[in-house]
Formats: structure tokens, sequence, C-alpha cells
């Protein structure tokens, strides 16, 4: 106690002292230009401010923390300009003018020149960007340029009003000389007793238990440390981001594996959740080793049948595919990938490709595969078992994620090893460890730091969300996280245009929401259109990224985390208005009894439209209160009758209403539409056994295409009892699961 009592009376005692970050800032080099004039007085800086709008560079430099990276206007280092700069705040000592010195890219004080004692005296201490209150420091620059040939000494010998320094050669006057002297002995004496300090607490912290160990990195070394000014300030966001990210990632065995692969077979399709680290592998191995110098090609966009690479070209797809994959055939494009690969990449050095995809859309794009083709190598799943995290793999990590945060953001963290150990063993993470690393490392909120984020992330993620957008008082962020849920989905008017020719046009952006919605209800929410590019920079790597000249949301689970926040703050807005395949992501939080009236209505409508496997595939009928409630609302005026032979329109599988019941496990409509099924002698049997196919298919997703559409009685009953899964089980075993294994027509069916 002793010890960290005596340690805050020095940090106390020595806080007058304390100077800013005063190192090197190669951002600031960027924005720096020779100016005729300083502005004097509060109205001229802040005009002069918002010319030079350094806030649109706070948040991309890394010299500094964005709020200190602020506006400057002051002399230069050889006393012969005035300088306007966006760079890092300095507090100056001494009493001495500040002065930007270009070769060093720095704000300091300028040690030639005192302002403490003239006119516009200023403090012992001040901040550089009061510099200008001191007026008698831009004088200095204004008697060089009248007398630029005179010699520096009789320069100095014909201002009166500035206070001359000795050189370095001369002598101080003795008033300066004690004043010194002081100065050099309470800095040394604080430097003294700051190491004896230190040296004790080292010592403090060598004899903790192993529990009370902070988190180091085995993988972790000083030769692939990051320097803070090691990135060039001339490079993109973008490329800055890239180079970074490659010097904290962490090889797994995933990794290792994927470059295994890649090597072998000149192709591989990388499948997991959302966050597993699918694209930080593929930037990794394609931006170092042997790969760095090919050329990269995305060929997202491109014609598989019609592509010709180059040699040493390495292609990639990132996050194949999403959406409703079930509305368009996916079986040629397959074809054309074996195709591609088989012709230039298998046993070729010519070129390589890497996909990556999620395992959810993977589920859906994979039954469009031939069953010959499911299991071939170069299908990589981040899920296996020999592929799974290890717990020191997950502590490496997060252990390089907050050295990357360090960097970044000047986040210094330290983690207990055991305590987090512990707490990972028993937290279950709703999406990729990775990205909740990310996460955790870079909550700047202490209080918000802990395991929630990985046993609750989506919840973290909604409320972060909220935040961002609440905090922000001038409703940026709102209207573009609004635009995005119309711009990134398929509607019917969707503009031709580049997203980025939109965000900087704010009409345009206005009269887009206005063709989807009512002039009140965007009043109601306080739109600002004038802002959006910036705004979308400004977020891009925190909630945002952008392909070519698209910015969409980071994750999928930014994108709900919005979702869940227009539709708790805005719900009828939502309902009525937003495309539906955002609608179907949103959960059900706190919404009253009027509300969900409205939701089964909006759900009834495009039911009665066809899209059955849209509709039942909704997170909100996951909910059994609602779901019972949806089905209540579908019997009325026959509706449900009307609708049990008819065949989906939306998807390529048309099958009818029961089938898709099944298959998403909604236990009351499956059951309604069984029973309305026995009153129909002549359609029981199919819509029978198309409720157990369906079962099957909600067991393995790729078992869909043994069926053809409209599916006739023989075969689905074929399909049904042919089923076997990975695990042996069978329908029985299946229906043993479900809540139809009592029924009669399913009884009869099985007999």
């Amino acid at each position: 106690m002793k010890t960290k009592g005596l340690f805050f009376v020095l940090l106390a005692w020595g806080s007058f002292f304390k100077v800013t970050e005063n190192e090197s800032c190669p951002w600031s080099s960027q924005t720096e230009k020779t100016v005729q004039s300083c502005p004097t007085t509060k109205e001229e800086l802040e005009k002069q401010k918002a010319r030079k709008n350094c806030e649109a560079l706070k948040k991309q430099q890394n010299c500094t923390e964005p709020e200190k990276f602020q506006y400057h206007c002051v002399i230069n280092e050889l006393e012969n300009s005035l300088v306007e700069v966006c760079a890092p705040e300095y507090i100056i000592n001494g009493g001495y003018c500040a002065e930007y010195n270009i070769v060093g890219a720095l704000i300091q004080a300028h040690y030639n020149f005192k302002c403490l004692e003239k006119s516009f005296h200023c403090e012992l201490r001040y901040k550089s960007t009061d510099a200008y209150l001191y007026k008698d420091c831009y004088t200095v620059v204004k008697h060089m340029l009248q007398i630029s040939n005179t010699s520096h000494e009789k320069f100095i010998t014909d201002l009166p009003s500035i206070t001359t320094d000795t050189s370095i050669s001369a002598k101080p006057a003795s008033g300066q000389t004690k004043e010194y002297v002081i100065v050099v002995a309470v800095f040394v004496g604080v430097f003294v007793i700051a190491v004896i300090v230190i040296i004790l607490i080292l010592i403090f912290r060598r004899r903790r238990t192993e529990e009370q160990e902070p988190l180091q990195m085995d993988a972790c070394n000083t030769d692939t440390a990051v320097k803070e000014n090691s990135l060039d300030p001339t490079k993109t966001n973008s490329d800055n981001e890239l180079t970074t990210s490659m010097e904290y990632f962490v090889e797994t065995r995933f990794a290792k594996e994927c470059l295994k692969i890649l090597e072998e077979r000149g192709m591989v399709v990388l499948i997991g959740e959302q966050g597993c680290g699918k694209t930080s592998i593929a930037d990794h191995i394609m931006n170092t080793g042997k790969y760095k110098e090919w050329t990269k090609r995305d060929i997202q966009d491109e014609n598989i049948d019609t592509l010709k690479p180059e040699a040493k070209t390495f292609l990639y797809i990132d996050d194949l595919f999403d959406g409703y994959l079930y509305e368009k055939e996916l079986y040629e494009w397959w074809n054309s990938l074996f195709r591609f690969h088989s012709r230039f990449l298998e046993n070729k050095d010519l070129a390589r490709l890497i996909i990556t995809v999620k395992d959810t859309v993977m589920k859906k794009a994979g039954v469009f595969i031939e069953v010959s083709k499911r299991n071939e190598t170069f299908f990589l799943k981040a899920d296996s078992d020999e592929n799974q995290l290890s717990m020191d793999e997950k502590l490496n990590i997060l252990g390089r994620q907050c050295e990357y945060a360090k960097w970044k953001r000047k986040l210094d963290k330290s983690f207990i090893r055991k305590k987090l150990e512990n707490e990972l063993n028993v937290a279950k993470c709703s999406i990729g460890f990775p990205l909740c690393a990310n996460m955790y490392a870079f909550e700047e909120d202490n209080s918000e730091r802990d395991s929630a984020i990985f046993d609750h992330t989506r919840k973290y993620v909604r409320e972060s969300i909220k935040r961002k957008i609440e905090s922000d008082k001038a409703n940026d962020v709102k209207t573009l996280f609004l635009l995005l849920l119309f711009y990134l989905h398929p509607i019917d008017s969707h503009p031709n245009e580049s997203l980025d020719s939109y965000l900087k046009d704010g009409k345009r952006c206005q009269e887009f929401l206005q063709s989807f919605s009512s002039d009140k209800m965007l009043d109601k929410m306080n739109l600002s259109y004038e802002n959006l590019y910036q705004t979308a920079h400004e977020l891009e790597g925190s909630f945002l990224i952008k392909h070519k000249k698209l910015y969409k949301f980071k994750h999928r689970i930014y994108l709900e985390g919005v979702c869940d926040y227009f539709f708790l703050k805005y719900f009828d807005f939502i309902v009525d208005y937003i495309p539906f395949d955002v609608l179907r992501i949103c959960k059900l939080y706190d919404v009253s009894t009027a509300d969900l009236k409205i939701l089964r209505d909006r759900l009834k409508k495009n039911l009665s439209e066809g899209a059955f496997f849209k509709v039942l595939e909704c997170d909100v009928l996951k909910d059994t209160t609602f779901e019972k409630s949806f089905c209540d609302d579908l019997q009325e005026k026959c509706f449900l009758e009307s609708k049990m032979l008819c065949s989906d329109a939306t998807s390529v599988f048309k099958f009818p209403m029961i089938f898709w019941a099944s298959m998403y496990n909604l236990k009351t409509l499956e059951r309604t539409l069984l029973e309305l099924a026995e009153k129909d002698k002549d359609n029981e049997r199919l819509q029978g056994y198309l409720a157990m196919f369906g079962k099957c298919c909600g067991d393995d997703e790729n078992y869909i295409t043994c069926v053809t559409c409209p599916p006739e009685i023989e075969q689905t009953q074929k399909a049904v009892f042919k089923y076997k899964n990975s695990k042996g089980k069978r329908i029985q075993h299946l229906l043993s699961e479900s809540n139809l294994s009592d029924h009669p027509l399913i009884l009869r069916l099985l007999k």
C-alpha cells in the first residue's frame, strides 16, 4: 500500500510537467500548408477549423486518439512562415511559442522565443491548440519576412517586443539559469523515483501466482510487432488496415490446412460460421509468402465459363452467395466452377482460387452440387474436429487482437489469463470466436468488456449499434444504416448507380427512401442526408466494409443488430416498408399485442402471394407463442384450406406449404395442416409424405433434391423410407423427436 500511495503522489506531483505524445505524426504532413495569417480570435479559429476540416481525418490517422488530432496554426521551425496543419495536440511548457516542425512532422515548443512576459503573454503551460491566443509568436514571422535579407542576429535585436533566449553557445540570464536548474532538478528527481517505483512494481508482480499472470501471446515476438509509425500514410485506409491486420494474424490449424489444400488442389472453399476467420485466412494467404506478388482478382461478379486467368493470378470470391438461395438454380454455377478448376487450377501452377462462404449459406447452396462432387477435398469446414480452435489458439487470437487494439486505438488493457480461460471454456459463442475476440479487444468501455460479448453477442452488438446511432445528434448514422437496409437487398426499384454516387448526393438518397415510404414516417425519424458519404467512410472497419464501390455491413450480425434497432424503435415503418429479406431476420423484443397483429398481417399477405419458404423461414416464427397466434390467423376465412395444394411461387423447389412448415419445424402449423389434409382423402397421402419428407430435409438440406416438382406420391414415399443420415437415423427416429409421431395420418402411412 505504501508503494502504491507513493506512486500516486508522484503522479499527482509530476502531472504539472506532463506532456502529451509528441512523436512524429506522418499523417500531419499531408495536411501541412503555408498561410499568410493565423486566426487570433475564437471566432476566426472556429471558421478556419471548419474550413480545414481535420475532423475528416481524425479517425483515419493512427498518431493519437481521434479527439486529440486537432487544427493548429503556428510558426514553422525556421521562423519564416506560418503553417496550418492537422496534428496531435501538445502541451507547451515553459512559456515558449508553439511551432510545427516540418521535418519531424510534429507540434512542439519553439525554444528560440518566449511569449511569457509580453503584451499577449502566454501561460507557463498551455495547449498547442490555444496558440492563436498569443499573436506575439506570429509577429516573429512577420518581422522575419520584412527583413529577410538581414542577418538573424540583427533581426533579434530589432524586435524589442520578443524576448530572445540565448543561442546554443550563449549563457542565459541569471534568473533564467535558476529557473532551468529548478526544472531540470525536478525532472531528474521524478525520473529517479519513478524508476525505483517501477522496479518495485515489477518485483511485486513476479511474486503473483500463475492465476494472476497477465495474458501473454506465445506466438508474439518483437520481429512481428508493428511500430506506430510503420505504415505509409500515403496508402489508403483499407491498404493500411490490411497490412496491419496481417501482422496480428494467428496461423491456426484451420489456416495451415487451408494453405495445404490450396497447394495440393489449386482451389479451396472455406466454409464456416460468420466471424470464424475465413476472410482473414484468405487475406493472409493472398498477401504473404509466395503469393504476395501475385496479381489479385475478385471474380465475384464474373462469368466463370469465360474466365481465362493469366499466369500468377490469385482469384478470390469472398462471402459467396447470400439471401434466398432457393430462388434460382445454382446447378450450372457449380458445374462451371468444377470445369474451371479442372481446366486452370488442378495440377497447375498458373492460378489459385479461394472462396469463402458461410455455413448457413453453403447448407442451401450445396444442395445444387452433384452428389459425387460434395465430398471434394477442397471443401474445407471450420467446424470439423481437426479444424476447430483449441484453447491455446483462442487465447493467441484474443491476445493478438488486444495488441492490434493497442496499436490502432491506443487501448492498452491487461487480462487475467486463467480467469479468461475459465470463462471461454463455458462461453457459447453464437458466432465465430475470432470476431468475438475482435469485439472484446476493441471495446473501449471497461464496463462492457466481459464474457457477455462471447455468450450474448447479438445483444452486445445490438446495444453497441444503439449507442452509435443515438450518440450521433446529427442522425447521419441512423440515416446511413436505414439507407443500407433498403439498398443492399433485392427490391424492385433498385438504383443502377454505385452506392458511392448515391451517398455523395443527399437529395437522391432522400428521394430513394421516399420511393419506399411515406414522407410523414421519414420526417418522424428526423433523418439527415448531407453527410452520408463521410459517415460511411468513418464507419468503415468498425461497422461497415467497402467492396469495390459498395458499402455493406461488416458482418451479418451487424445487419441483424441494425434490423433489431429499427424493429424496436420504428416498428410500424419496418413492418410496412422494409424489404422482406430484412424483415425475416428481425427478432421479437417487447412488442405489444397490437403490433404483433400488424406483423402477422404482413406475413399473411406475403404467404397469400405464395412466398411459403420465405415466410416460414422467418426468425419471428421460432417464437412458439407467435407461431400459434399466426396459425390461428391463417385459419380465418378458410385461408389455409385455399392454400393447401398451392406450390411455392418463389422457390425452384415447388413444394406446398406443409413441406416447408415441417422442414422449419413449425409444430403448430404442421399439425394444423395435417388435420386439414385428413379431410381431403384424395390428397392426404401426398400431404402426409411431404410432411415426413420435410423432416428429412430439415435434418439434411441436401436431401431436398431427391424429389422432383411437382411432387408425386410414389417418389416422395420412396425418398422418405430410403432416408438415412450420417448418424444412421431414419424417418422413424426423426418423427420420434418431433410432435408428429402420434398423429393418426402419419401412423397410418408408416404401417
